[in-house]
């Protein structure tokens, strides 16, 4: 329990001359970025279609460039985790994308079971993901409509 109260409270992230190019593709997608982002605080990132946004969120997640190709230079740390290096199930532990189209996401369709899908992933015990659902049900004051589409 205290780990996860502790993981509910953030992820720092650090980004240091972080610069991101697709395969084939002369022009990097991302150049130089620098940032740092203490846990807990939130920030959005905005701009327009094509400056990064997602590739940014990609490379946060894992996904590029262990999935995706391409070459990364810079640092990009969420706590001390480098999530080119570490193993998907460390990095599932501290980041996690929604996607443009969050609907292509869900894999039941019912809400219990959307929020079950990820610690099952991650092979929580049973009985410790049933509160885990609880308490995330209760977090979001959705505990009435755990069995709605």
């Amino acid at each position: 329990m205290a780990e996860r109260l502790l993981r509910m409270q953030g992820t720092s992230i650090e980004l240091t001359e972080l610069s991101y190019w697709y395969e084939d593709v002369e022009q990097p997608a991302l150049r130089g970025v620098s940032l740092t982002i203490p846990a807990g605080q939130f920030t959005a990132v905005i701009g327009p279609g094509g400056s990064g946004k997602s590739t940014l969120c990609q490379l946060l997640s894992g996904y590029l460039p262990r999935s995706g190709g391409g070459r990364r230079e810079g640092k990009v740390r969420l706590d001390a985790i480098d999530p080119a290096e570490a193993p998907i199930a460390e990095i599932a532990k501290v980041a996690g994308i929604v996607f443009q189209d969050p609907d292509a996401q869900l894999v039941r369709g019912v809400v219990e079971d959307e929020a079950a899908f990820g610690p099952e992933n991650l092979r929580v015990p049973p009985a410790e993901i049933e509160s885990r659902v609880a308490e995330a049900l209760a977090a979001v004051n959705l505990t009435a409509r755990r069995r709605s589409p």
